[in-house]
């Protein structure tokens, strides 16, 4: 049974994703992708991608081992996205602004080095300059 999970963009644009059935097989149809993770804080964001099909992109996904190794992936979630290889591109871009996932190295909003630059100044903000 699939599950929805609703994603918020840069744009303020919604757009459902649904988790999928472990052991079921990709479908070979135009999608936009997450790799995502629970936390105690809820879903995160660890790559946002778009395929022309999925059953094609899953079949050998150069990242995956990486995702699931270093960044503690758990689950893929989809949507189906037959508007056309640009709209699967913005909606990822859309997505991509706002989430800053780790993996993703393009059209992020912050690059890692300026995200823990931020994250040190509101602990020394937050704390004091010990």
């Amino acid at each position: 049974m699939s599950t929805e999970i609703k994603v918020v963009g840069f744009s303020g644009a919604t757009y459902s994703y649904w988790t999928t059935d472990e052991g079921s097989m990709w479908l070979d149809v135009p999608a936009n992708y997450l790799w995502i993770t629970w936390t105690s804080q809820g879903w995160t964001i660890k790559y946002a991608g778009e395929a022309d099909a999925l059953a094609t992109r899953f079949g050998n996904h150069e990242r995956w081992a990486e995702a699931v190794r270093d960044y503690g992936v758990t689950h893929v979630v989809t949507r189906i996205n037959q508007g056309g290889v640009n709209a699967r591109r913005a909606e990822e871009r859309d997505i991509i602004r706002l989430h800053n996932p780790p993996m993703n190295t393009q059209h992020r909003t912050i690059d890692a080095a300026e995200q823990m630059d931020l994250a040190g100044l509101a602990l020394i903000g937050r704390y004091g300059n010990r």
